[in-house]
């Protein structure tokens, strides 16, 4: 029987969870809420930001499919993620190496957030890989380097997911 893998991308503000999902499906049949960023200290870091969920469907292996739900960053729209939670099986933290000083941090505060299989996407745009300070991570969360620009690093990180969510739902 074919699967629909249910999938959310979480993580802080400005960390590129649209960008996530724009990279690993390259836009296709993508559906994104961004709107003008309205804090002026938010604005020097980005332009826009997603105000609801952001979502994209996309062929998987063997038939299969992959639905990815984006969720805001800002703390004031948490609401999002738990009307998000029970539809999906786990979950892809993006997290960005521009605040390498936050990775830990922001890692506590999102895996403990969500009870369900979680893989941490770092966003390493100069490919430089996993910061040295945070390999003892993989052995409870899997984290996987993910550069923006190329499709098959964001979906060797959704593979990971996919190999630690449950048989069947």
């Amino acid at each position: 029987m074919k699967r629909v893998y249910k999938i959310g991308v979480i993580g802080p503000f400005a960390s590129g969870k649209t960008l996530f999902i724009k990279s690993v499906s390259g836009g296709k049949n993508a559906y994104f809420t961004e709107k003008p960023v309205s804090e002026a200290h938010r604005r020097k870091i980005k332009e826009t930001t997603t105000v609801a969920i952001d979502f994209t469907h996309m062929e998987w292996y063997n038939g299969n499919k992959v639905h990815l739900y984006g969720t805001p960053g800002q703390e004031h729209l948490s609401g999002i993620l738990e009307m998000v939670d029970p539809v999906v099986e786990g979950y892809v933290l993006v997290l960005s190496t521009d605040h390498v000083e936050k990775v830990d941090s922001h890692i506590q505060q999102w895996v403990h957030r969500v009870p369900k299989p979680v893989v941490i996407a770092l966003r390493t745009e100069d490919h430089s890989g996993i910061p040295e300070h945070i390999p003892w991570l993989q052995r409870e969360v899997p984290v996987l380097p993910w550069d923006p620009s190329d499709r098959k690093s964001g979906v060797e990180v959704l593979k990971k997911l996919v190999e630690k969510l449950p048989e069947t739902r």
